[in-house]
């Protein structure tokens, strides 16, 4: 955890040689990066300093916590609904509506 802030403190003077540029790196990276993974730059670097989830889309849309543990952030089972085919059982996340009642498989 030491070496992590080391290196960030080491990193962020660089963006002090000309303010202008930085903040156009700096935004212009967060929003390719939201755009790619549904996280900023500093989103990232919290992750990586922390160790937990940071999201602040998550925190803006969802009035969700800013950071979670991985325990947290795990996808919950969705429904999957199975039904009887030739020779074979068919299983989706959704029910068919075009499949008749006596098919399904409970």
């Amino acid at each position: 955890m030491a070496r992590r802030w080391l290196t960030l403190c080491l990193l962020l003077p660089l963006a002090a040689c000309d303010p202008a540029t930085a903040t156009v790196v700096i935004v212009g990276s967060s929003a390719a990066s939201l755009a790619h993974t549904d996280k900023t730059v500093p989103d990232h670097i919290a992750t990586w300093v922390t160790g937990e989830d940071c999201s602040l889309l998550r925190y803006t849309e969802e009035d969700g916590p800013y950071c979670q543990t991985e325990a947290e952030t795990a996808p919950t089972a969705t429904q999957v609904v199975c039904y009887r085919t030739l020779g074979a059982i068919d299983c989706y996340d959704a029910p068919d509506p075009k499949a008749s009642s006596f098919m399904e498989v409970r």
